[in-house]
């Protein structure tokens, strides 16, 4: 009875032993997870908000030609939050670089977005510069009678 007896002892202490490992092994594992916490596409997203004065040209030309004042509001909306945003970005560098870190696809989502709403928005305040340089070469001045 005395083997038993011990064989019982010796099997708790191992199943002990047992979840002890597992529960140190889940704690591990949680903290490596803690230290590698990714905000995913949040790259994208501040490249977007620090990309709005270029959207806000995109969608005043819009407003122009297609005489919606619906996108004049947006345009001011997406101007005054650009000018908070990068207010923000720059005073608190630190906080932007946690946001941005590890995001790899966002930022390569975020750059070749930001490079093309920047060259749409340059195309049209070059083509807008043309209209109006052209317009005023047509326009001749009139001599009024007298």
């Amino acid at each position: 009875m005395n083997s038993n007896s011990s064989y019982k002892k010796q099997e708790v202490i191992t199943e002990n032993w047992r979840k002890y490992s597992k529960e140190k092994k889940s704690i591990n594992e949680k903290k490596q997870n803690l230290d590698e916490i990714q905000l995913p596409l949040m790259n994208l997203l501040v490249s977007f908000l620090l990309s709005l004065d270029s959207v806000a040209i995109i969608l005043d030309k819009s407003a122009k030609k297609f005489n919606k004042p619906q996108l004049t509001i947006m345009a001011d909306a997406a101007r005054t939050f650009h000018l908070q945003f990068k207010k923000f970005h720059d005073e608190h560098p630190v906080v932007t670089k946690i946001m941005l870190a590890g995001d790899m696809i966002g930022a390569v989502k975020g750059k070749v977005m930001s490079a093309s709403l920047d060259a749409i928005a340059k195309a049209l305040k070059e083509d807008e510069k043309s209209a109006s340089t052209t317009s005023s070469e047509v326009q001749q001045p009139t001599a009024t009678p007298s």
